[in-house]
């Protein structure tokens, strides 16, 4: 996933859509894999989901906010340790705070072994562990 892509979010934060602009950790790094932290520009939210009813919340979450991100999903084949290949059918973050904790309370998909092993609670909100 490149600089410029839009990928889906998949946790319950009411972001539906974002766009990476920045990959983390990196000077000249233009390409996000599985477990990268990223920069992301809200696109599209979701106003019905119930985390979105304080206004707070509400604000920091509109269309245009720039908020941090770990790539959890990616269509591109990702090399475990044992030599085997995963990929997934689609780009997909999940939107963090700046110390890397989630801002969610549920992942809605699949995250790899290696992340919930780095990120504990990531592992413990997610539905499924790949």
């Amino acid at each position: 996933m490149g600089i410029g892509t839009v990928v889906d979010c998949i946790d319950d934060s009411g972001v539906v859509r974002a766009k990476i602009i920045k990959v983390l950790g990196h000077t000249k790094k233009m390409e996000a894999r599985i477990g990268d932290r990223v920069t992301v520009v809200i696109k599209h939210r979701n106003i019905k989901v119930k985390n979105l009813a304080k206004a707070r919340i509400r604000h920091k979450f509109r269309v245009g906010a720039m908020q941090r991100g770990i790539v959890v999903q990616t269509k591109r084949n990702f090399r475990r340790w044992n030599g085997s290949w995963i990929s997934f059918f689609r780009n997909a973050i999940i939107i963090t705070s700046k110390r890397n904790k989630p801002l969610c309370s549920k992942i809605k998909g699949a995250i790899p072994f290696e992340l919930a092993r780095k990120y504990p609670k990531m592992g413990s909100i997610s539905s499924l562990i790949v």
